[in-house]
């Protein structure tokens, strides 16, 4: 075959990539984050309440013989700073 170099190829190639992206479905992409966590049962409800409030999704729990709750949440990544600060704040650490 010819060696088209990088022109070439551009050139060869370029308008077929083309319509193939123009004809792609399209998917937005938010960045998200996970937060794991344990804190006492007690704060179950805050825990739900406050991500629920932040958009977050409690992924998994699981409860502790010794009464704890260890939780991991998934949120946008431009909530997550609040999303924390609201869960120490709520629950006192």
């Amino acid at each position: 075959g010819i060696k088209l170099g990088a022109g070439g190829l551009i050139r060869a190639y370029g308008g077929t990539a083309r319509l193939v992206l123009r004809e792609a479905e399209r998917e937005v992409l938010i960045p998200q984050s996970q937060i794991s966590l344990s804190t006492p049962s007690s704060n179950a409800g805050v825990i739900y309440a406050t991500s629920a409030k932040f958009g977050g999704v409690v992924e998994s729990e699981e409860y502790k013989a010794n009464g704890d709750i260890k939780a991991t949440i998934i949120c946008n990544t431009d909530k997550y700073d609040a999303l924390v600060q609201e869960i120490r704040d709520s629950t006192r650490g």
